[in-house]
This record gives C-alpha cells, sequence and structure tokens, in this order.
C-alpha cells in the first residue's frame, strides 16, 4: 500500500490560520473510507505561533510528525526531510512559491500533489490543484478554478430545514489578522433581535451578550448549517458558506482573499465590504430590514444553483484517490 506525505501548516500567521490543515483532513477522511489501512502521515509545525496545527491534530486522533518552525516551506531542508520519510505520494497543501529546483530535490519515485501552491511550472508534479485562482489553465492534470475547491463531506447534502433567517454566522478564519471580530461587535450590540454564532476564542469580547453563542471546531459544520447569513473573510470558509446557501459578506483579511471575493461578486455569489463607517451601516440597514426579500440575497440564490450544480470537488477527490492506486 502506498505511503502518503500531507505537507501542510495551522497557526497565528498572516497568509495561513487552519484552512489548509483543515483541507488536508477533508482528503484524509475520504481516502479512509476508500482505502482500508491507509498508511499516511502529517508533516506539520507544531511550535510557537504553529500550536494549533498539534492542538488539531490531536483533537481528531491524526498521526504527525513535527517539522521545526524555523525550516522555511520548500527549502532544501525541508526536501531532506520528505525524502527520510520516503513517501510514495506528498500531498503538498501550502500557499506559496517553491523555488525552481524545490521539486527535483524530491525523490523521483515520489507522486507529487500541489494545493494552492504558487508553482510556475508543472514540470514535476503529478497532479497540480489551484481551487482558489479564477484563471482557468487548460492543461491534463491542472485543476484550476472555483469549482475545484474541496470541502467537508459534512456539507454535501446540506439540509434546509434546520435554516433559521435570525442566525448569522461570524468567521474570519483560523488567525483573525485584521482583527475584523472587533469591527463586528458594535453589530452584533445594535441587532440584539438576531441570534450570532462566534468562535469560541472570542468568549471575552462577547461572553457579557445574551444574543452571542459559540462553536469551534468540533461542531463548526453543525451550527454553519443551521445559519442563512455569514459575515465572514475569504478562503474555504467563503465557499463552503456559498455551497451551504448561506449569504455572504466578505471582509478580506489578504490581498489573494480580495481578488477572490471580487470574482465571486461579480457572479453575485457574495458581498464584498471593508472596514469603515460605509461597511458597518450597510450592515445594519442590511440587518433592520427584511433581509429575506433583499435584491442580494435573490440573485444569491439564483447564482448559488448554478454554483453547486458546477461544483468538482468529488471530481478532484477522485483524482487523488487514483494516483494513490497507482503506486
Amino acid at each position: 500500500m502506498a505511503k502518503i506525505l500531507f505537507r501542510c501548516d495551522a497557526g497565528n500567521i498572516k497568509n495561513l490560520g487552519t484552512g489548509h490543515l483543515m483541507r488536508s483532513i477533508f482528503i484524509l477522511n475520504y481516502l479512509k473510507k476508500r482505502i482500508k489501512k491507509l498508511d499516511y502521515i502529517f508533516l506539520c509545525k507544531t511550535k510557537n505561533k504553529y500550536a494549533i496545527s498539534k492542538k488539531i491534530l490531536l483533537s481528531k486522533k491524526i498521526k504527525y510528525q513535527s517539522i521545526g518552525h524555523e525550516i522555511k516551506i520548500y527549502s532544501y531542508q525541508e526536501s531532506k526531510i520528505i525524502n527520510k520519510i520516503k513517501p510514495d505520494i506528498i500531498i503538498f497543501d501550502q500557499l506559496d512559491k517553491p523555488k525552481k529546483t524545490f521539486f527535483k530535490e524530491i525523490d523521483k519515485k515520489t507522486k507529487i500533489i500541489t494545493i494552492d501552491s504558487q508553482v510556475e511550472k508543472f514540470e514535476g508534479l503529478d497532479l497540480m490543484i489551484n481551487p482558489m485562482n479564477h484563471i482557468i489553465r487548460k492543461q491534463k492534470n491542472i485543476l484550476s478554478g472555483f469549482q475545484y475547491n474541496i470541502i467537508s463531506e459534512q456539507i454535501y447534502n446540506p439540509s434546509k430545514k434546520n435554516k433559521k433567517y435570525k442566525n448569522i454566522f461570524i468567521s474570519f478564519g483560523g488567525f483573525d489578522y485584521k482583527n475584523i471580530v472587533s469591527f463586528v461587535k458594535p453589530i452584533v450590540l445594535k441587532n440584539k433581535h438576531l441570534n450570532f454564532f462566534i468562535n469560541s476564542k472570542f468568549k471575552k469580547k462577547f461572553s457579557d451578550l445574551d444574543n452571542v453563542n459559540f462553536f469551534d471546531y468540533n461542531n463548526y459544520y453543525k451550527i454553519k448549517s443551521k445559519c442563512c447569513i455569514a459575515i465572514i473573510s475569504g478562503g474555504i470558509t467563503l465557499i463552503e458558506a456559498i455551497y451551504f446557501g448561506i449569504f455572504t459578506i466578505s471582509i478580506p483579511q489578504y490581498k489573494h482573499q480580495l481578488e477572490n471575493i471580487r470574482n465571486l461578486e461579480k457572479r453575485s455569489l457574495t458581498k464584498l465590504l471593508t472596514i469603515n463607517k460605509s461597511s458597518l451601516d450597510f450592515i445594519n440597514n442590511f440587518f433592520e430590514n427584511d433581509y429575506s426579500k433583499n435584491k442580494l440575497i435573490k440573485k444569491f440564490k439564483h447564482a448559488q444553483i448554478k454554483f453547486k450544480k458546477n461544483y468538482k470537488g468529488k471530481v478532484v477527490l477522485n483524482k487523488i484517490y487514483k494516483l494513490i492506486k497507482k503506486k
């Protein structure tokens, strides 16, 4: 049986958060259902600002090996550690640009899959997945575009029965780099007729409010499925919300999120806002009125049907599975 190595991280670091690690876990769970006695290991940074990686991996009972937090991504030191593990398949889920010679440093027998990597050339790779890149590259074994996002199997069949228009989901990724949660607190205070669901790490900020409930990564999807509106940043959280049928107000943390949100807004799949007074006024006005009849939501509902119809996440997972079965 092929040995699979997942190379990803999570941490309280700009451009990182927890999305890459969680997506790798989605892939692992899919493969576990299809392959008996799956031989795998996660290679992750787990100390200092990366401590959240260890917390998540332990909570999910996932096998892992730690890599020094000082070792640079796609470096010669990293390739040496990877080659010592001797994987048959390696899945890199990292938003970084590899140096030109990096993949040549990996053992030639190892099949390489990249997700989100800013790879300029396909040379040396077996599968390249760029799900948050709206520019389509038509080439064999390159999957590029929003429809190729990999999301949790927990939301492939989201239920509409539990959704309530008074439930508002708030999430700004694993690391709230711009402290957007402080920006939205006045909205929570003003709209006491609504139920807000916020990450439990912000309990100190909101614990005195009766209209706030908390979630963590264990009940994340259960809570999210009960909401009809979300105030979020970009990344996988946004794509999942769209698939769920949740209308999103998106406030980006980073440049790449801004680009993705702009492209999704053009398709009527989200509303882009920034941190300023006009955005605050927009959200409060939105909640004060009957937003179930809002034009933006009506357009979103039509666009969401098309988005869901074109979604090809299972195609991506099946390609990964077939590569593994060939080894």
